[in-house]
């Protein structure tokens, strides 16, 4: 699975670290990254993905969207 991930940035500040959580054990750290594609493999069932970010004030926004795998 391919996971498109689009950070908007307020204006005057900057991203300092992204992370996903694919829900199941796994993440991956994107560090700065604002426009990215990662890809994951699962195996089947329900999980719960998580996207956090990190500006330069260390303010975190976590967004979260759910996925199911049939095998």
């Amino acid at each position: 699975m391919t996971f498109s991930v689009q950070v908007t940035t307020p204006a005057g500040l900057g991203i300092v670290d992204t992370t996903i959580d694919f829900g199941d054990g796994k993440s991956s750290d994107l560090g700065g990254a604002t426009s990215t594609s990662v890809e994951h493999t699962y195996a089947a069932g329900t999980f719960t993905v998580k996207v956090t970010v990190t500006d330069t004030t260390g303010t975190t926004t976590t967004g979260t969207t759910f996925i199911s795998v049939s095998s």
